[in-house]
């Protein structure tokens, strides 16, 4: 019975029932933050959310028909189909001198954000690369993963766009330890990364990839407490600390909060939505949106872990990592546990790039989990007599080899 409630097929309904729940949830505070007064629900705001969402779910179903051998196959290509759209939009931010412009091509209808399909193109191109090797234990076998991750955080932190940047090198570490990296070289990378935000701060204006802006976030996190900190560069994190302490236990109610209301808390609707869903639901509202975000994270996980084919398990454990440190980020700077970076809830914020590129990736783990795969180990190629062996390649999508013996 546990087995049938744990399957890979039953995995991929609770990971489309948690998405679900968590972009009705980002709909009803999308409604809260922007309604105008008087406005029924959803409001106009709220319903261009809900199209970006029935939009994106629309692909996420579209996609979950198509074998995911294919993605496979076509992984080198579409990283490199992205990392060319990130050239292109820096070419065109040097030509035109304009950072405004630097994060998305902008069409009549909808705009592409070509940093949120990096990050999954770069956990399909991890995902190909590593699937059969056996050289992540030395340093020379994480240099090529590492290069691949380390060009397009360069083009995204050059956009600027720290918080995207930031995920890549996350996806990486946690990509290449389940593919066999040492403990070692993954602590060493963690110690490192977590040291950058300090002396990042120290050296200020001297680094020449830090905008002013980001100084400023930093400011904020580290010198949170100083009072004329507070009413400059730690304003926003100020109000969403007042906004999640305000709602205490059980909230105010939903559209009731001070901060949200009154209009004093910043991009309340994208990066900060989590602290309205504090203030206006309290502790177990905000306890509440967390576990299912836990549960989106463990779900993949839980997919990587049941299949037995190599290039499935390392993708759901890369997806599963994109949703757990966007999720982690956006969280604890609204506590001002970590800078602001500005990365979004996934699911909940408002955004229609961060909602397609949320389901597409969501849909490859769903098909992980939904696909039959055959998968022989070595020890199946060896005989217990000498015969001849026979090796028949399987249909196309299946992309499976096997063997066949001949007296």
């Amino acid at each position: 019975m546990i087995s049938k409630l744990f399957s890979n097929r039953m995995l991929g309904w609770y990971l489309v029932f948690t998405a679900l729940s968590l972009c009705f949830i980002g709909v009803l505070f999308v409604h809260s933050t922007m309604h105008l007064e008087g406005e029924a629900f959803p409001g106009k705001v709220a319903w261009k959310q809900i199209v970006k969402a029935a939009i994106a779910f629309c692909g996420f179903l579209v996609l979950t028909r198509i074998n995911y051998r294919f993605f496979e196959r076509k992984s080198y290509t579409l990283y490199g189909l992205v990392l060319f759209c990130l050239c292109v939009l820096l070419a065109l931010k040097l030509l035109r001198g304009d950072p405004t412009s630097s994060r998305w091509f902008r069409f009549a209808l909808f705009n592409v954000q070509p940093s949120e399909l990096m990050k999954i193109a770069l956990a399909l191109c991890l995902a190909r690369y590593l699937r059969f090797r056996e050289d992540q234990g030395s340093l020379k076998g994480l240099f090529m993963p590492c290069l691949l991750t380390m060009v397009p955080m360069g083009l995204v932190l050059a956009q600027p766009d720290l918080g995207t940047s930031m995920v890549l090198p996350c996806i990486l570490l946690a990509m290449v330890f389940v593919a066999g990296a040492r403990w070692k070289y993954v602590v060493a990378v963690v110690i490192l990364a977590a040291a950058s935000v300090p002396v990042a701060y120290k050296m200020g204006n001297r680094l020449p990839l830090l905008k002013p802006y980001q100084l400023s976030r930093l400011t904020g996190y580290f010198e949170q407490d100083s009072p004329a900190v507070q009413r400059r560069e730690a304003y926003q994190l100020e109000q969403s600390k007042i906004a999640l302490g305000s709602g205490g236990l059980s909230g105010r109610g939903y559209g009731r909060g001070e901060q949200n209301s009154l209009g004093k808390l910043p991009a309340r609707h994208t990066d900060f939505i989590f602290s309205v869903v504090g203030e206006e639901w309290g502790f177990l509202g905000a306890g509440c949106v967390v576990l299912l975000l836990v549960a989106l994270v463990l779900l993949c996980f839980l997919v990587a872990l049941n299949t037995e084919d190599p290039f499935g398990k390392l993708l759901a454990v890369g997806i599963g990592s994109l949703f757990a440190i966007q999720s982690y980020q956006n969280i604890c700077m609204t506590m001002g546990l970590t800078p602001i970076t500005g990365l979004p809830l996934p699911f909940v914020s408002y955004g229609g790039s961060s909602l397609v590129s949320s389901f597409a990736a969501l849909a490859l783990v769903v098909r992980v989990a939904s696909q039959r795969v055959r998968v022989l180990s070595s020890t199946d190629l060896v005989p217990a007599t000498p015969r001849e062996i026979v090796t028949v390649v399987d249909h196309r999508p299946a992309s499976t080899l096997v063997a066949q013996w001949r007296d």
